[in-house]
């Protein structure tokens, strides 16, 4: 399930109360590194993370939205990635660069996904040709 790392990783569901501070960094970030849409006249990093915010709440607090987070077997409080998915349609998907190409991002994502909402310049050149991108869908 989770290539190699398989011995040292578990998925289990996400508990907001511990996860949520990192849940929104490495999204809110992810999205404002992860582009190249921004140009000089883009939004300062204060008022994107600030406005983003509202986007992720938005997404995270539909009763539909599943949140599966990656962990240490041992440590399960230590989160290796994450996804943020409803039926069909996947937000995002997140993995830390350390424990990338290990299968964890493939274990994250639903089987059923055929929609994006968010990409990154990397998410675009992997994302399977199968998937639409539909940044409305949230």
């Amino acid at each position: 399930m989770i290539g190699g790392a398989k011995t040292h990783v578990i998925l289990r569901p996400y508990k907001a109360s511990e996860d949520q501070g990192f849940l929104y960094s490495t999204w809110i970030q992810g999205m404002y590194f992860g582009n190249t849409w921004k140009g000089p006249d883009a939004q300062s990093s204060g008022t994107f993370h600030r406005r983003f915010s509202e986007v992720i709440k938005a997404i995270i607090t539909k009763p539909e939205v599943k949140i599966t987070v990656a962990a240490l077997k041992q440590d399960t409080d230590v989160i290796l990635g994450y996804s943020v998915s409803e039926p069909g349609i996947l937000h995002w998907v997140y993995v830390k660069p350390t424990w990338r190409k290990f299968g964890i991002a493939k274990a994250l994502v639903p089987d059923d996904v055929k929609i994006v909402t968010h990409q990154t310049n990397k998410g675009r050149s992997i994302m399977p040709k199968a998937w639409k991108y539909d940044p409305f869908m949230i």
